[in-house]
């Protein structure tokens, strides 16, 4: 429901929501009412949804408030909440924080900060920006430190046989209960940064570096700890091309090289896509990718030729996408009478049609 003249709108059954310290999708009630022309209010409350295919699950609750500022015809705006919430009788999150955005013409900011008052733990620190610098170059960064999840009494339940805080109140007191989500609760940081610049009228260039760690998380309560996965490293650049081939064409080459949890990663990835006629457009595809695995120094080499086809018209979309997975493993085994290379190929073919259809 949405009254314009009086600022009120209200919106009621599950529905999505990732401001004012909501967690995503909720059944419940959200209002909202813009008392001035720069500032509004937001209250909502209701259930978490944990799988969308279940109806309302009435044991866990959330209730939270948000006041906004928006100057009309600004270049900023930004908010404060408070947000409380319940899990079987037992305190599951309350958080406080601020969301704050600018836009400029040659810069934007994102900024969001959930601290959780409950647990004296920072669930969130974020901030993402573009910046537009001299020689047509376009830079966005993105840092940001958070709980994976974030930390709630729900996560006491990772790794247990257990299927609801009731049966953990059985075993545990609660504080050991509160403890064991504090346990189970790794810190992420992530870090990002992207440069992107125009070379003439056809190719663009860009270059991206990220940084991502996971911290480690104890032993306690019967469930193994996890050790953290060390700084890992990707650094990417692309090169983009359009009208290349022919008119209407789009061409990228990507190359990749990074550390992950189970090793070095290498990569080349060609792809196209180009009208073939009326509605139809063609997107040939290659891509190889080189593993070195941490856990006994074999490398696996794949080789990933594919071809999208696909037809857009109006609210339709059909897509046909048919490739291969050629794989080729070798494995360096150390025996008394020298060292032997253990080789494995593997081959995977797939076709796949699909549709989409758009309703406005």
């Amino acid at each position: 429901m949405l009254d314009r003249p009086l600022g009120l709108l209200a919106r009621a059954g599950r529905q999505v929501s990732v401001e004012d310290g909501i967690l995503g999708t909720f059944d419940g009630l959200l209002l909202s009412w813009q008392f001035a022309p720069a500032w509004s209010v937001n209250a909502a409350a209701g259930y978490p949804v944990e799988q969308l295919i279940l109806a309302p699950q009435t044991q866990e609750r959330f209730e939270t408030l948000g006041l906004h500022v928006a100057p009309p015809g600004g270049h900023w705006d930004g908010g404060l909440f408070a947000t409380s919430a319940q899990i079987e009788g037992l305190k599951d999150r309350q958080a406080a924080g601020f969301e704050a955005r600018y836009v400029g013409s040659l810069a934007s900011l994102v900024s969001v900060v959930d601290y959780d008052t409950f647990y004296h733990s920072l669930n969130t620190a974020s901030l993402i920006g573009t910046l537009a610098l001299p020689s047509r170059w376009n830079v966005s960064f993105d840092a940001e430190r958070r709980n994976s999840p974030a930390l709630t009494t729900r996560n006491a339940l990772v790794g247990q046989t257990f299927t609801d805080i009731m049966q953990l109140e059985q075993v545990f007191t609660v504080q050991q209960i509160y403890q064991l989500a504090r346990d189970r609760t790794p810190v992420t940081t992530d870090y990002s940064i992207t440069a992107t610049r125009p070379l003439g009228q056809r190719f663009q260039v860009t270059a991206i570096a990220t940084a991502t760690e996971t911290g480690a998380t104890p032993a306690s309560g019967g469930v193994a700890g996890v050790p953290g996965t060390g700084m890992l490293l990707d650094y990417q650049g692309q090169l983009a091309a359009t009208d290349l081939w022919r008119s209407g064409d789009f061409s990228v080459l990507t190359l990749t090289t990074g550390n992950t949890e189970i090793g070095r990663i290498d990569s080349a990835a060609a792809t196209s896509r180009f009208p073939i006629g009326g509605a139809w457009r063609l997107g040939p595809r290659f891509t190889v990718d080189r593993l070195t695995a941490l856990s006994d120094g074999s490398q696996q080499t794949t080789y990933i030729p594919s071809v999208l086809l696909d037809w857009t018209r109006g609210r339709w979309l059909f897509q046909l996408d048919t490739g291969a997975e050629l794989g080729r493993r070798e494995a360096f085994l150390q025996l008394a009478n020298g060292t032997f290379v253990q080789t494995q190929n593997t081959s995977r073919y797939y076709i796949s049609l699909s549709y989409r259809v758009t309703f406005q």
